[in-house]
């Protein structure tokens, strides 16, 4: 059978390393949170592995609304700390990975009655700029209307007040967190897709590994660690479900069951219960919310600048004009559905339909001009004795880190702006075990410092003119047009001329940016087992334009058929599923 293959070896070897060796640390989750977890500990010297269940990004990290920011609104609610960190990250993650991360201008109009007038929205963003230290010629600009319609000449006039211009910073959300699990396998992480844990093995009352199950080859794997990190994102519950039925049983089942063993003294099983008691009522503080994305052909949502609009509920949505499409979110809704396939519920369409129109009434724009929807679900974490019905908007985004009696290391909350931060706190909690494991100077010293994964060849300086004369050398050497050569760019950074080594530089679809040797590269290299894996998150496609692609889903996955020995009817399921995803059907 045909293998797909992940930073230049087969499968099967990945699959190998993870039963023969044993690791520092064992990462239960490939999102975003999971990877930067991974990356930090390889810098540190530490042997590790990644399990992700389905493929890497599938859940939250694909999801977002692909800012890289501080969060304006988390001024209002206090939460300083978690401003000033993801503000100051912004720089960090610009300099990480600039072919990814980029600044763009926005504008917040103000209108009469809204929650926060001009004056004090300057003056949030005076803050937020100096808590951030952002850079001078990013700060903000208060304008007034005549200079806010200079720029937006289609926003609407009735009782606007002015506006604030300031810059925020958008990404590929889940080719950040692809090009994060990248750096940490160079380091040497084994990085591994659908490849679900289903049980912790305990010897001893500590957790001592891992048995998953490869849903490719149909396999169990037994994988052996000193430390378990659930970094699962929504499904981190799951996981600690997983620990309170965990046998204590070694990897190689030699150790006698714990009944075999001498009773605790009371006073030790006491605080054991005490310590359970308390990682369970941690994890019934995690609450999910559901938001979704809208997005429309650019030239029915023309916009100069990205748009941020305070709403009646007290919240911000986005519109956000990204290449040929012009995207708007997001909605935040409590949410207790399939986490897989999270819901679009029509009454939630409307909702960023209506807040677009009275934006800019020109546009008059319906449900049949939208050609992409994303639904995703953020894992939140509730202060202690919050009320249940609290409003998810007004849930902080800070993230929480608890450990098990057993050892398990659980993550829960946070944002993608954050990430790298968050993975250093779960760091200091593996230094206290793996202490003499790591080498910790250098993980500090090149955390913030060594670029990402398609970043490593990137001038420091002068990146514009870079890319424009990089655009123009792959143009001409592999008769490829600028808007391929820029979307190779885009996502694989100083990569793009090794993927077009893997075949055609022919486009697979003469409709869309996607070359026949990007396929071939994103499933021999990335580990691109599923349609939907290179529709939905290799590519941004399935996302912003997931509503035209018929013909491109057909054309790749007979292009992927051929790669993976699929039958024609292992082809239409896979078809189907991307369909599904990319809200076709």
């Amino acid at each position: 059978m045909a293998e797909s293959g992940w930073m230049g070896h087969p499968r099967s070897y990945w699959t190998e390393r993870l039963q023969q060796e044993e690791y520092d640390v064992i990462i239960i989750g490939g999102g975003i949170t999971g990877a930067g977890i991974a990356r930090e500990a390889s810098l540190a010297g530490l042997k590790v592995a990644v399990l992700e269940g389905s493929d890497f990004a599938a859940g939250t990290s694909s999801r977002s609304t692909k800012l890289i920011h501080g969060g304006l609104r988390y001024l209002a609610q206090g939460h300083l700390r978690l401003v000033r960190e993801a503000g100051s990250e912004r720089a960090v993650l610009r300099r990480l990975a600039p072919h990814l991360v980029r600044p763009v201008p926005f504008v917040l109009p103000i209108y009469k009655g809204m929650q926060h007038g001009r004056m004090a929205m300057s003056a949030a963003i005076w803050l937020y700029d100096r808590l951030a230290g952002v850079a001078k010629e990013e700060r903000r600009q208060t304008l007034s209307v005549h200079e806010l319609l200079q720029l937006h000449p289609a926003l609407e006039q009735k009782e606007l007040l002015g506006g604030v211009l300031y810059h925020e910073y958008v990404t590929d959300d889940a080719r950040l967190t692809l090009a994060t699990l990248q750096s940490a396998s160079a380091l040497g992480a084994v990085v591994l897709n659908d490849c679900p844990v289903r049980k912790l093995l305990v010897a001893d009352g500590t957790l001592c590994g891992v048995i998953a199950h490869d849903l490719i080859d149909d396999r169990q794997l037994v994988i052996t660690g000193r430390l378990v990190v659930n970094a699962a994102g929504p499904w981190i519950e799951q996981v600690l479900a997983l620990e309170q039925t965990a046998r204590p049983d070694r990897a190689d089942q030699s150790e006698a069951p714990t009944s075999a063993m001498p009773p605790a003294p009371p006073t030790v099983q006491a605080e054991v219960a005490t310590a359970q008691d308390e990682v369970r009522g941690a994890a019934s503080r995690v609450t999910h919310s559901r938001g979704i994305h809208l997005s429309f052909p650019a030239e029915r949502l023309p916009l100069p600048h990205a748009l941020a609009v305070q709403t009646a509920d007290r919240r911000l949505v986005f519109l956000i004009p990204k290449g040929e499409v012009t995207y708007v979110g997001t909605t935040d809704k409590r949410y207790a559905g399939d986490l897989h396939h999270p819901e679009v519920p029509a009454e939630e369409i409307d909702y960023l339909l209506r807040i677009v129109n009275r934006l800019r009434p020109d546009a008059q724009l319906t449900e049949a001009d939208v050609i992409g929807i994303w639904s995703g679900v953020r894992p939140l974490v509730t202060a202690a004795g919050s009320s249940a019905a609290q409003d998810t908007k007004d849930v902080s985004r800070e993230d929480e880190i608890w450990v098990s009696p057993g050892g398990l290391i659980t993550i829960a909350g946070g944002k993608l702006t954050a990430y790298r931060k968050m993975a250093e706190r779960v760091l200091s909690h593996l230094r206290q075990t793996l202490e003499s494991s790591g080498d910790w100077n250098r993980w500090q010293t090149l955390s913030a410092r060594l670029p990402l994964y398609g970043a490593e060849q990137l001038p420091a300086v002068n990146q514009s003119q870079w890319w424009q004369s990089e655009i123009t050398r792959l143009s001409e050497q592999h008769n490829i047009g600028c808007a391929d050569a820029s979307a190779l760019l885009d996502r694989f950074g100083d990569r793009a001329e090794a993927v077009l080594a893997y075949g055609s530089s022919a486009r697979i679809d003469p409709h869309f940016p996607l070359l026949c040797a990007e396929i071939h590269y994103m499933v021999r290299h990335e580990s691109a087992n599923h349609l939907q894996d290179l529709i939905a998150r290799r590519t941004e496609l399935g996302r912003f334009r997931g509503r035209e692609l018929a013909s491109l889903i057909d054309a790749v996955s007979r292009e992927m058929a051929l790669l993976l020995d699929w039958t024609e009817e292992q082809r239409e399921r896979e078809v189907h599923s991307c369909q599904r995803e990319c809200h076709l059907v």
